[in-house]
C-alpha cells in the first residue's frame, strides 16, 4: 500500500482495471479466478511488488561466505535484496 501512495498515477490505473472489471459482472458472487487473472495491469503491478518485495523469508546467517560488490562486502541479507533488484532479476 505504501507504494501506491507514493504513486498515484499507479493507483488511478489499478483502481480503473478492476472497477470496469466489476463493472462487467452483476454481483460479487460471479467474479471468478479467471477474471481477476485477466487484470493485467494489476498481474504486473503484484509482479513488481513481489520482486522489490520477496514473499520468502531471509535466512539470517545461513550463508557465511563473503561477497562482494564494487568492493563492499556484503551479508546474505543484503546479498539478497540485492539480487531481487539486478536487471538479471527482471529478465534484462
Amino acid at each position: 500500500m505504501g507504494y501506491l501512495c507514493h504513486y498515484p498515477r499507479v493507483l488511478c490505473k489499478l483502481r480503473e482495471e478492476v472497477n470496469t472489471a466489476l463493472d462487467e459482472i452483476p454481483s460479487l458472487a460471479d467474479l471468478t479466478f479467471d477474471k481477476v487473472h485477466s487484470l493485467k495491469y494489476f498481474d504486473c503491478f503484484l509482479k513488481e511488488v513481489f520482486r522489490l518485495l520477496p514473499e520468502g523469508g531471509i535466512a539470517h546467517g545461513a550463508n557465511r561466505s563473503r561477497h562482494r560488490a564494487r568492493g563492499w562486502r556484503l551479508t546474505p541479507m543484503a546479498r539478497s535484496w540485492a539480487d531481487t533488484r539486478s536487471p538479471r532479476a527482471r529478465g534484462c
